[in-house]
């Protein structure tokens, strides 16, 4: 997980969440399986020709798309996985659903911001549903004839 996650440009107007980084070798919460390591995943999705295979997935963002480097330039791109479009061939698809974001690792990481703005709307939304869960759970605890003080 990153703390400053947040990649944004004010021209054109684009802004993406850090969701996690992909492993690079291992995962121990995994043990090691190769679907949840970078080369196992970027030879399925290259394999299933469901990602061009010049970018190189590292990271994936908030919308389930990934962060790839271009293996062949160093720069960064934001690839949009769901964003398939039945009308177009592979390669149009490819170059719809990538979307240019940095010209090196290096600069992509340098330029990830902590958005206190963002943090702030999350802890509101966080408090309202932790309350929501938390009535529900002690909905539930007391029609089990259990009594919990939270």
């Amino acid at each position: 997980m990153a703390y400053k996650d947040i990649w944004k440009t004010t021209v054109p107007p684009y802004k993406l969440q850090v969701f996690n980084f992909i492993p690079i070798k291992y995962n121990k919460a995994f043990k090691n399986e190769p679907d949840f390591i970078m080369e196992g995943i970027a030879f399925k999705h290259w394999d299933d020709k469901k990602l061009p295979k010049e970018l190189l997935p590292f990271a994936r963002d908030l919308s389930n798309g990934f962060l790839c480097i271009n293996i062949n330039t160093g720069a960064i791109y934001q690839y949009l996985r769901l964003e398939w479009d039945d009308t177009l061939n592979t390669e149009q698809n490819f170059k719809k659903n990538s979307i240019y974001l940095s010209d090196s690792l290096e600069n992509f990481l340098n330029s990830l911001i902590y958005d206190e703005e963002q943090d702030q709307e999350e802890t509101v939304e966080d408090i309202s549903a932790s309350i929501l869960i938390m009535e529900k759970y002690t909905t539930i605890l007391l029609t089990n004839g259990q009594a919990i003080y939270l």
